[in-house]
């Protein structure tokens, strides 16, 4: 594994065109309800077609429909394990919360390896503070990857903020 060179961006569908006008971007990885009928955002001219995946699924837990699946966590890995020095994926989902956030997790730790878990996810929340992502997409990038520490970080991390949150808010 390597030092990932690449930069990064994470965003939600409404901040889309501002972020990617400023953060000019290589590669999109665009996730979407399956059934939405507002569909796929613009493309960025900087975006060729070939370097867009769009995922079908929501942010939803396993077992529910349309919640993350193996295939579309494959297709994800296979996008970003092509990942390069001087490339610039933006991942962007409905908020930038859950699953664009949860694939930056996974791309970064593709790269870091197993044992730099944690410097992936300070650099997700780095990029995005209000960052909580999808535990499936992690999940199961975690397995296919055989990072098992990546789920054991996203987990203590979770369980961390909800200790130190303001009982107000949960």
């Amino acid at each position: 594994m390597h030092t990932p060179l690449f930069r990064f961006a994470i965003c939600g569908r409404a901040e889309t065109p501002v972020v990617a006008a400023r953060f000019r971007p290589t590669h999109l990885v665009t996730f979407i309800d399956p059934g939405d009928p507002r569909r796929v955002p613009a493309r960025p001219d900087t975006v060729a077609p070939q370097r867009h995946l769009i995922l079908e699924c929501r942010d939803t837990p396993a077992g529910f429909a349309g919640s993350p699946t193996s295939a579309i966590v494959h297709r994800l890995l296979e996008m970003t394990r092509l990942l390069q020095t001087g490339d610039r994926p933006l991942f962007q989902c409905e908020a930038g919360i859950a699953r664009s956030p949860a694939a930056a997790l996974v791309a970064l730790s593709q790269h870091l390896g197993p044992e730099r878990a944690d410097t992936a996810l300070a650099r997700v929340l780095e990029a995005q503070p209000f960052a909580w992502p999808n535990p499936e997409i992690v999940r199961i990038a975690a397995d296919f990857l055989n990072h098992p520490d990546l789920v054991r970080v996203l987990n203590a991390f979770k369980q961390t903020a909800i200790r130190t949150c303001p009982k107000e808010i949960f």
